[in-house]
């Protein structure tokens, strides 16, 4: 099962999108992210913070502002928790819940599987919505 939105999945997003991500997340140790995607991207592994730029595993410290999260599954429910009002099983199909992210039933659902092997993806496009 994917645990993790990917690279190609985060640049799919608009600029307007992907502010709204950055400024959304608080980078946790471990955390995977897309680092600098308009130099020729590298995915780095999150190990801490120096001053105001983050230091990866891999790369040197960079500034926030260029990197763009790869969400976990976790995350991402977090990111929907952050930005709805409530959720409820939906009526027509028991494994699954409606999200409403302006906390009015009928307006802007998102319907998010919660069965299947696509978790991940579903939930991804739920946070596509929020973003």
């Amino acid at each position: 099962m994917k645990q993790r939105i990917s690279a190609e999945d985060v640049l799919q997003l608009t600029p307007e999108q992907q502010e709204k991500l950055k400024g959304w997340w608080k980078p946790q140790e471990w955390d995977l992210a897309l680092i600098s995607p308009s130099w020729g991207s590298t995915i780095g592994l999150f190990m801490g913070f120096g001053g105001e730029n983050l230091h990866f595993h891999n790369v040197s410290s960079v500034p926030k502002n260029t990197c763009l999260p790869l969400l976990s599954i976790s995350q991402m429910i977090e990111l929907l928790q952050d930005n709805i009002r409530d959720i409820r099983r939906d009526p027509d199909d028991e494994n699954s819940i409606q999200i409403y992210k302006d906390g009015v039933w009928g307006r802007k659902s998102y319907y998010v599987s919660l069965l299947n092997n696509d978790i991940c993806n579903n939930l991804w496009q739920a946070v596509k919505q929020i973003l």
